[in-house]
């Protein structure tokens, strides 16, 4: 989805940008050393006093993470140099289920925030597979209302992870209606308008935009974003920019969600429709998406 002319882009993490691509572990070359490092690479602890750690949790050798973690228990908060990446945020991000169950037992922190400020946590609730990690988390004293912190002089910062529940509304319903049992706050907004609302809305995930206002009342009066002509975006302008196949299940949760509205005293109807789409689509459709 695009909105013309709008401020918001939204990146993620390099440590989870780097996750999508699998990197070799051994045999670099002179010049591969001189590049960064990727997230899932366990050279990014080669060196340090983790590296045992690493090499069992790369394993999945379980009793020997027990036995490291019972000699050593700050290894648990140990962070690699060049994202700032504890061992369980690695293995989440590497979805290492056995590794992040034993050292969450051993008491690791999901919370801890890497420099670009995400966390074990965070990544959990941005998985779109699964939401085992993030139950597991959970049970072990995640803050589902923590803030992304990045360090000062990182630009690459999680800006589309901002919370928990941000990072949960782009990937998987299920992650959404965990955090919120917990107490998310469903209406946190940043400083650069980021929201649960808006993070579903930019996905064009209409079972999470649903969910959320239709069926947990969250705030959509609201400026959703600006331009960069200063004019204001509404939630019904969001709307009006999501095409969905007529009759497709997205399409139906999108016309109850602009009933809902109409029902609240704002109009979807009234809303314009995008130019463009007055040139790409038929009346016929446009009377009815």
């Amino acid at each position: 989805m695009s909105i013309e002319g709008g401020k918001i882009t939204g990146t993620i993490s390099a440590a989870l940008a780097a996750a999508l691509i699998i990197a070799g572990c051994s045999g670099r070359s002179g010049n591969e050393r001189e590049r960064p490092l990727l997230g899932i690479d366990i050279e990014l602890f080669r060196g340090s006093r983790a590296w045992d750690l690493a090499e069992a949790v790369a394993a999945s050798d379980t009793g020997r993470i027990r036995v490291i973690c019972s000699e050593d228990t700050s290894l648990l908060h140990f962070q690699e140099p060049q994202y700032g990446m504890t061992l369980l945020e690695w293995a989440v991000i590497r979805s290492d289920y056995p590794s992040a169950k034993v050292l969450c037992e051993a008491r690791a922190d999901p919370n801890a925030q890497s420099f670009d400020g995400s966390s074990a946590f965070i990544h959990a609730a941005d998985n779109n597979e699964t939401s085992q990690y993030l139950r597991l988390l959970l049970e072990h004293g995640g803050d589902v209302n923590a803030v992304a912190m990045p360090k000062p002089g990182v630009t690459d910062g999680a800006t589309r992870l901002k919370t928990p529940l941000i990072a949960a509304a782009k990937s998987r319903l299920e992650s959404v209606a965990l955090l919120l049992d917990r107490g998310a706050d469903i209406n946190y907004r940043d400083e650069e308008f980021g929201s649960a609302l808006m993070s579903a809305c930019l996905l064009e995930r209409m079972d999470v935009v649903h969910f959320l206002v239709v069926e947990k009342g969250a705030d959509f009066e609201g400026v959703l974003s600006t331009t960069v002509t200063g004019d204001s975006l509404y939630f019904s302008h969001y709307l009006r920019e999501m095409t969905f196949t007529l009759g497709s299940e997205a399409h139906v949760l999108k016309m109850e969600v602009a009933d809902y509205l109409e029902q609240h005293g704002v109009s979807y109807g009234s809303t314009p429709i995008p130019e463009r789409y007055i040139k790409k689509y038929p009346k016929e459709y446009l009377d009815a998406y």
